[in-house]
């Protein structure tokens, strides 16, 4: 049978109109210059080099993630840049760069997409690629890692110093007014040029908060006047805090002492503290109640998990509880909701990612390790000692 000659194509795909678009990637709206800036990379370079490290891993998390390709450029100019110079200091004292191991060629590899939540250093997919360091950008937890070497770029984020100003002598008339004042991390470099205008400003008793690798501190990974004191100062945090955050602060001081800046919209308000930690503090009777607990491992870098879960074990066996030890990655509602038996979820995790967000709707209830202890431990003085997230709890 012959076959008909074609005079056109035949289709072979979707007609367009029917395709969905493809979805468009974000690319870098950072000149070369602010990368450099932003993202620190002469410090990340001097660091690299000086450490003789080899196999470097940059991690993103999500809302920067479309400048990475743009930060690994940098860095490998100025690794370049590094060893040339080196080569050429070699050359002057007749060594052979060959025979030196700093000279060897650096591979950076971007980090994306992390096991759990983008403020823990991503240990497992750094080991995946090798790495013998990390860089970790943006908003961090600033857990104690146990395997890798960590530098974190905090990412400095502009600030309108004098709206801040101008909302803060509204809110605080009084320039005798005790206020602490703290950040996200981000806008932590503007710390303590807030503090210069305010005392220049005639205020007397303004604590400028500095950041630390300690998440357990009152405040976490931040100075604070001493805790017999703190609860009489008023506290204003600059950007908007996590829910854990703002369940720490609260039980520092009085709900209407804490205030926020919101550097979007440049206005200062007060926080809803009250009304979340009584929700936190109603979840108590459920944990009392329950008979079978999951114990929901949501970090593998924080260098105490392993001793936490030991902890929860032995807690829920003293009070004849059954518990099940879960990893499912990322959380959400479907995952857990496979695990119908389990009636509450203790979340191992650091102190950023302890409170899971109300809005995703969460089949049975998820709680902390400090609020398990509380409920099963601690009787009727709940509250006593502050609420806290994380692993400190126990």
């Amino acid at each position: 049978m012959t076959q008909p000659e074609l005079t056109t194509a035949p289709v072979l795909s979707t007609n367009p109109e029917y395709e969905p678009a493809a979805v468009q990637v974000e690319t870098s709206t950072f000149s070369p210059s602010e990368i450099r800036t932003i993202y620190e990379t002469d410090r990340t370079v001097d660091w690299i080099l000086s450490n003789n490290y080899s196999r470097i891993t940059l991690q993103f998390p999500d809302d920067l993630l479309r400048d990475s390709t743009e930060v690994e450029k940098a860095l490998q100019d100025g690794l370049k840049m590094g060893r040339k110079a080196d080569s050429i200091e070699d050359g002057i004292n007749g060594l052979k760069v060959e025979d030196n191991d700093t000279k060897k060629d650096k591979k950076i590899y971007i980090l994306a997409d992390t096991s759990y939540g983008s403020c823990c250093v991503d240990e497992v997919a750094a080991e995946h690629a090798e790495a013998d360091c990390i860089v970790h950008y943006g908003r961090a937890c600033l857990s104690p890692t146990n395997r890798l070497p960590v530098l974190h770029i905090f990412t400095t984020l502009p600030l309108d110093l004098q709206a801040l100003i101008s909302s803060f002598i509204s809110t605080f008339p009084d320039k005798s007014t005790p206020v602490v004042l703290t950040s996200s991390l981000p806008y932590s470099s503007h710390i303590p040029t807030v503090y210069e205008s305010l005392t220049a400003e005639g205020y007397t008793s303004i604590f400028a908060s500095s950041v630390i690798h300690n998440p357990s501190s009152p405040i976490p990974n931040r100075t604070c006047p001493s805790t017999d004191i703190i609860s009489t100062y008023h506290i204003l945090h600059i950007d908007q805090p996590l829910t854990s955050l703002i369940l720490t602060l609260s039980t520092l001081t009085s709900s209407t002492s804490l205030q926020i800046f919101d550097p979007k919209t440049n206005t200062i308000s007060s926080s809803a503290s009250n009304r979340l930690l009584l929700r936190r503090y109603a979840l108590l009777s459920h944990i009392r109640a329950a008979g079978i607990f999951g114990i929901l491992i949501n970090t593998l870098s924080s260098n105490n998990y392993l001793s936490t879960i030991k902890s929860l074990q032995t807690l829920l066996a003293k009070h004849y509880k059954k518990s099940y030890l879960v990893t499912v990655g990322k959380l959400n509602a479907a995952k857990l909701a496979n695990f119908a038996e389990v009636e509450v979820w203790i979340v191992i995790g650091c102190w950023e990612s302890a409170v899971v967000d109300e809005r995703r709707e969460m089949w049975r209830v998820v709680v902390t390790p400090w609020e398990a202890t509380v409920a099963l431990d601690g009787g009727e003085g709940v509250g006593v000692d502050g609420w806290r997230g994380g692993l400190g709890g126990l």
